[in-house]
Parts: structure tokens; sequence; C-alpha cells
């Protein structure tokens, strides 16, 4: 990185949460943030109702981004969450990244895989991303294909995503439960899993 994307005036954290105690809290713990209600997928049981061409009208701008994440940096606020839609399609997700995970920030990206190629996965390491949760909505590409509509890389980009900090989880789906086996053979082969949802 050539130059800090944290403005000036926008230190790290000073403190973990572990050693804060609750009266001394000034800001949530953890923001969660759909970035974008755009996604290359359009799965039935979303309930962002969210695809290609639904971004909302009036989602923000990068000025209007980058001011939010700095007010949360500056309010020191230690967990946030990008989702979507696909968070990944925001045409400044990268950037957003870095901003958060270099102010200190610890940072989840909630996707459907699609775009963790390898060149993507070693980015979002790289920049400190503390982990990215895959959605899983079938064992199989016939499963997945019932609930959204089919898309190869989602599966593949998952298996880049098991190398590196993974949290597993599934969605109380019929076809999803038919996963749960599959889910759990997956974790155990990449032996540093936990349980999430």
């Amino acid at each position: 990185m050539s130059q800090s994307l944290v403005p000036e005036g926008h230190g790290t954290l000073t403190e973990t949460p572990a050693s804060t105690e609750s009266g001394d809290l000034g800001a949530p713990l953890y923001v969660a943030w759909q970035i974008t209600n755009e996604c290359n997928l359009a799965c039935l049981h979303c309930i962002e109702e969210s695809g290609p061409g639904k971004a909302f009208k009036d989602e923000l701008s990068r000025e209007q981004v980058f001011s939010v994440l700095g007010q949360l940096l500056e309010q020191e606020v230690p967990y946030l969450s990008f989702s979507g839609g696909e968070p990944m399609v925001h045409p400044h997700f990268f950037e957003m990244v870095e901003f958060v995970c270099a102010g200190g920030g610890q940072l989840k990206v909630e996707t459907n895989g699609h775009f963790l190629t390898p060149a993507n996965c070693e980015r979002l390491q790289r920049l400190g991303v503390k982990a990215v949760q895959v959605s899983f909505d079938g064992a199989s590409r016939e499963t997945f294909n019932e609930a959204s509509h089919p898309s190869v890389g989602c599966a593949t980009g998952a298996r880049h995503a098991l190398g590196w900090r993974q949290t597993l989880g599934w969605d109380e789906t019929s076809t999803a439960w038919q996963a749960v086996g599959w889910c759990a053979g997956v974790a155990w082969q990449t032996e540093g899993w936990r349980a999430g949802g």
C-alpha cells in the first residue's frame, strides 16, 4: 500500500473488545452493513430480494461510503461485516476493505463465493480480513441450482476460501439440510473450522 487510506485524525482502535468494560462502550461492538443490493445471483430464498440490476437507486456515493466508514472507525466500532446483495460487486469493495482493516477495524465479508478467486482470497487475507462467510445453498450443483440461478463459480470460490479462514454455516431450508453432512465433511477435511451461522 503506497499511502494510507485512513484519513488524518482517524487513528487505530485503542482497545480490544475483550479489554473493554460494558460501561465504557460509546459505540456498538458490531455493525453489519448491506453495502449494495446488487447481486450476480437471484436466489429464491434471498430475504433482501437482491439480484442482477437490483442495486438501490439511493446507494451511497464513494464519498458518503468513506465518510460513514471514517465515522465508524472514529467511534472505535471494533467489528464490521459487509454483505449485500453480493458485497464483492460493489465498485469500491476492495478499497473499503483496505480502509477498514488499515484503520484497525476487524472485518467479516459475507459472500456467495462467486468472486473468491485464488487472487481475491489472497488479497483479502493480505488486507487483514478477519473472516469470510460463504453461503452453501446446496450440496451439489443440482440442489444449488434449485435455490439459485446456476453459477459454477460459487462452489469453486468456496473451495478457494476453505484454504484460509472460514466460517461454516447453513440456513434452515430443505435443500440446505441435505448439505449438512457435506459441509461437515468439508470442515473435517480442512481441520481448522468453527461452526457459525
